[in-house]
């Protein structure tokens, strides 16, 4: 058999090459196909979906369905000056607008208790001595115990790296607290002032009904008692 000729040699040559850049070709377009699995409306940063307040308002959802505690905070301040933490329970619209009469607060704090539903809502008022605007009364906690709404809050320095001027008032927080049956009779609040000193006073409403409100201004035990008593007559 007589050995191929140099003309056979580079056609067989040739042709090897061709099928050698089809195969490239055919794997530079699957990778450049796009993922399957991503959607027209997918941005391609992982993230999700998140809604932000526009006016500050929190939302701290204790349960994830109707038959959960609910509640929403509010936070204020005010020029007026308080020596001790004052804790007020409204429980009706008249509650309400008594509330405003007495407290000069902005339009964004009128709206939030306007905008109370008192069927099955309740707000409370905290408030505390505040040294200037950067701090506030930070609500940390909210449960419902039973028929009792358990409620922690602290004057907090929310901005430490700031400088702000001295600017003593009060700083307030309204909760919004929304009972999945019938609103809670009695309520505990903690509340650390500015310098760290805790304030434990409790309240339970005498009669439950709508029309009545009860205010207590914490310092010591025995206020605590002597409030208590009073509301339950």
């Amino acid at each position: 058999m007589s050995p191929p000729s140099r003309r056979t040699l580079l056609g067989s040559t040739a042709g090897l090459l061709a099928l050698t850049a089809g195969c490239v070709a055919n794997n530079s377009n699957d990778d450049d196909d796009p993922d399957p699995g991503a959607g027209p409306n997918s941005d391609g940063n992982g993230n999700e979906n998140g809604n932000e307040s526009a006016n500050g308002n929190e939302s701290d959802d204790t349960g994830n369905g109707e038959d959960e505690l609910t509640t929403e905070t509010h936070q204020y301040h005010r020029p007026d000056i308080s020596d001790n933490p004052e804790i007020e329970y409204l429980q009706s619209r008249d509650d309400a607008d008594g509330w405003l009469a007495d407290h000069d607060v902005d339009e964004d704090t009128s709206g939030f208790v306007d905008d109370t539903e008192f069927e099955n809502s309740r707000l409370v008022s905290i408030e505390a001595g505040s040294p200037d605007l950067c701090h506030k009364l930070v609500v940390e906690s909210t449960e419902l115990d039973g028929e009792r709404l358990d409620i922690e809050a602290a004057v907090s320095n929310e901005a430490p790296d700031q400088a702000c001027a001295e600017q003593v008032g009060t700083a307030g927080a309204l909760v919004r607290a929304t009972f999945p049956d019938e609103p809670a009779t009695k309520l505990s609040v903690t509340v650390v002032d500015e310098n760290g000193d805790e304030h434990s006073p409790s309240m339970a409403s005498g009669s439950g009904s709508a029309s009545s409100s009860t205010s207590v201004i914490g310092s010591d035990t025995a206020s605590e008692a002597e409030s208590e008593t009073e509301t339950e007559e």
